[in-house]
Formats: C-alpha cells, structure tokens, sequence
C-alpha cells in the first residue's frame, strides 16, 4: 500500500502511531480522498464527512466512526475494534474480535479473520442524511448480513470466523467536535435516514441477498468476481487498462458497414479522403479508396460522405475546397489518436522544412556548377 497524498493534505489523510487520541475529521477535510491510518492504540477516530476510501492497517482497541465512503473500506492486521461506517464495499484481512456496525451496498468480505460481529448500522450525527444524498446510496439496500467468508472451510483459521447479529439496537448519537474535541456550536440534531433507523430498531428487515444478485447481474460495470482473493484483485487492478475502451456509435458502424464496408479501427492513414474522380481518370480505384457503391461516384468530402450515406448519393464539391482539417466523425476520437495526429503534422512539417532546405542546396550546387563550367 502506497499512500497517494503528499504535502500539507498528509496530516488530513493519513495518521501513523499515535495513542490514546481523539482523531477528528469534517466537512470538506476527506472531500474525494482516501484516508489511511495505521499503528493506532486506544485511538477514536471520528470522521464526520464523507470520503472516497478508508484503508487501516495494525491498529488495536481503537472506535472507528464514519461518514459515507463513496468505495472500500479496508481493515488489516487489526483487533479489538469497534467500527460503524457505511460504504459500498467493506473487507477485513488478517483481523480478530471486530464489532462491525455497517451499512454495505455489496457483501461484507473476511479474509482470514475471526470473531468478527456484524450489525446494522447504528450511528447517527448531524448532516448523515444529507450526506447518503451526496454519495447516492440507497438505504433501504443494507446487505450486511450475507457475509462472504474467503476461509470458510480453512480450519487454521480460528472459528467463528463471523458472527451476525439482527437483534434490534439502540441508535448511537455523535455531536460534531473540532481537533480538540470541543462540540461545536449550534450545531442541528444528529440525524440518521429514517430507513436504518427502523432497520437498527428491528421495524425493517434487510432486502434478501436474491436482489444484490439480480443488481449485479443487471449491472454493465465489469468488476471482480466475489471469490477473488486479496492477491488476484490486486494482480488484476495492476494489469488493468487505465484508459476505457471508446464507444462506438452504433448508427455510424451500421450505416457504414451498409454502404462501404468500412474498417471498424481506423489507422491514421486511413482518414484521407476519397480522391476526387476527373473525367479523365480511371474508373479503378486506388487501393485506400473504398469500393464504389453501384450506380454512383465515391464521396468527395465530411459533408458528401454523410449525405452519401443517408441519400446513397453523391454531392459534388469543388475540388478547391480546403480539406486539410478534415476530421472524419467516424474515426477513433481516443487520446492516443489525438496524439498520432499531432505526430502526423508534425512529421509534415519536419519533412516540409527538409525539402526546403534541399531546395537550396540544389540551387546552390547548380550555381556552383555553372561557376565551374564557365571558368
């Protein structure tokens, strides 16, 4: 683990060995950020905010308290914890005797743990409903009873590995403290959506695991399976492409294919456009031409291939129209085209240089010559 934070946002994103402290977090301190804290004893971490991932490491008889996490949470190496949070996927690696009060949008996961109890969640402060808002997450779907155990057969780990518990409990209220630990002032009543409300006070049962399933089932985010171990997730985020795939739109494809046969993938070649038939030239065509469609002449221009396309007809231009930044809508749009393009004006702008520059060197040999010859 590498901690992506650097200069005066490392005291507000990371805490090392510290003990026996109040940790506090609020407003806009973890606004899109990760928070990382390890080697923590008989700490009380409160993050009152929302944040994009929290990621613990060795830490023992310490109290989580959290805000909404927009991704994972992680606790390693830990014991003797008591954690309430909400986020959208939460992990334990290498942890013994956690009480785990959690609202999770996917499955709770343990890696070689024990002794670890979940409940619903059962904190509530000033502004949480407002927050579930911000990051989306929908109340109502709490998943936290359907624990998926990575060593549920391993019988090196010590048993239970989990425990969980739907007994109905008492809703924990917080009050919004500054870095010394003082409630500020005038601060509005703590607050906690109505549904987990009645889900901690047992009026409200969890969805059934059957509708996380049919979610991600539905879902054309491409993820990691639930089985992948902690080593396979990190050897796939590892290997993954960082830049997505383009979309291709769908009605040019089908209206190409229908007409010309186009290449899906175009290299920057091939963006030229067709040449201009003369009356004169010869009916066959140049090997980057495509084919001639029957009963009319290839396009000539952007504007005639579109029209060329919806009318299956042909618009003639005049051959002096200026078609050096032509920019076909069909062709990959990617940053790594943009950047071959640049390459490309480049080359031609190097190459243009260099024939001037021979240019006077034949002049001046020819002036040489000429010297020479009359001498």
């Amino acid at each position: 683990y590498q901690r992506r934070v650097h200069g005066s946002d490392e005291k507000k994103t990371y805490v090392c060995r510290k003990e026996n402290r109040t940790i506090v977090r609020h407003g806009k301190d973890l606004d899109e950020q990760q928070f990382a804290a390890e080697y923590l004893k008989k700490c009380k971490v409160k993050l009152f905010c929302t944040m994009d991932s929290i990621m613990i490491d060795d830490c023992e008889d310490c109290e989580f308290i959290t805000g909404p996490v927009a991704g994972s949470v992680m606790f390693r190496g830990c014991k003797n914890l008591r954690i309430s949070t909400s986020c959208q996927q939460f992990r334990t690696r290498d942890c013994e005797n956690l009480e785990v009060n959690i609202y999770c949008m996917t499955q709770p996961s343990i890696e070689t743990s024990s002794r670890i109890t979940f409940k619903t969640l059962d904190s509530a402060f000033p502004g949480l409903t407002k927050m579930f808002s911000e990051v989306k997450f929908n109340p109502t779907q709490n998943f936290y009873p359907y624990i998926h155990d990575f060593n549920k057969n391993d019988t090196k780990v010590p048993e239970p590995h989990y425990i969980v518990d739907t007994n109905p409990i008492l809703i924990r209220e917080y009050l919004l403290v500054d870095y010394q630990g003082t409630p500020i002032p005038n601060q509005p009543p703590a607050d906690i959506p109505e549904e987990l409300k009645k889900m901690a006070l047992g009026q409200l049962k969890p969805p059934p695991l059957s509708v996380l399933q049919r979610q991600e089932g539905n879902s054309t985010i491409v993820g990691m399976p639930l089985g992948t171990s902690q080593k396979d997730a990190q050897q796939m985020i590892d290997t993954l492409d960082e830049t997505p795939s383009p979309k291709l739109d769908i009605s040019i494809e089908s209206r190409l294919k229908a007409v010309n046969n186009y290449d899906e993938v175009f290299d920057v070649d091939d963006v030229d456009i067709p040449q201009i038939p003369s009356p004169t030239s010869s009916t066959k065509s140049s090997p980057r031409s495509p084919p001639p469609h029957p009963n009319s002449h290839p396009p000539s221009s952007e504007q005639s291939v579109l029209r060329y396309l919806d009318n299956k007809e042909s618009v003639s231009i005049s051959p002096k129209k200026v078609i050096a930044n032509y920019k076909p809508q069909f062709a990959m749009k990617t940053q790594e085209y943009q950047n071959q393009v640049e390459k490309v004006e480049k080359l031609e702008v190097e190459v243009q240089h260099l024939k001037e520059l021979y240019l006077k060197k034949l002049a001046t040999v020819d002036s040489l010559i000429s010297k020479l010859l009359s001498n």
